[in-house]
């Protein structure tokens, strides 16, 4: 369901590995501010209801605002619970 690819970008260790055994080159990024810049944490506000926008640069909250992505993430929540 996804197009064919040659290369992936991801930090997360598992994934890294999971597609380098499929023979596909991984890239990883520079994680910026981790201790900041947490996406558990941001994900977390989010699903309570509080302040998130200021640890993300201003065009991210724009983007996330643009796509609902509040109310995304809180139907992906609720569909864990079940």
């Amino acid at each position: 369901m996804v197009p064919s690819f040659e290369i992936a970008y991801t930090n997360n260790p598992l994934v890294v590995e999971l597609l380098r055994e499929s023979g596909i080159e991984v890239k990883q990024s520079p994680l910026f501010q981790r201790g900041s810049y947490s996406g558990t944490e941001i994900r977390r506000r989010m699903l309570i209801g509080d302040r998130w926008e200021h640890f993300v640069p201003e065009r991210v909250v724009e983007i996330i605002h643009a796509i609902d992505g509040e109310n995304r993430l809180i139907t992906i929540a609720k569909s864990d619970q079940v």
